[in-house]
């Protein structure tokens, strides 16, 4: 192997625009897509039993009540504005 080797890309071309995506763009697209990987695989295999998910999934209420605001909810409404507020501070809208 040579050390004096390097790739060239060729400015025109889709991987030199795939290359150029800003970083918080390309995060936003992989949780997209992971997150449509997640729920395709989800629905197209067999469901897990109750006992194995008791401790690793949110568990459904027994009782039809009305919403509750949970601190479940809180923390995830929390992290949600706290990526956005970074993916705009750092976005050109913002000071990046």
């Amino acid at each position: 192997m040579r050390n004096n080797e390097s790739i060239v890309v060729d400015p025109t071309g889709a991987l030199a625009y795939f290359l150029g995506i800003n970083f918080l763009h390309f995060a936003l697209f992989l949780f997209l897509f992971c997150s449509a990987v997640l729920m395709l695989v989800s629905k197209m295999t067999e469901p897990q039993p109750e006992e194995s998910l008791a401790l690793v999934t949110f568990q459904k209420k027994t009782s039809t009540a009305s919403f509750r605001w949970t601190s479940d909810i809180t923390l995830t409404v929390v992290l949600v504005v706290l990526v956005l507020l970074l993916w705009w501070i750092f976005s050109p809208y913002g000071v990046g």
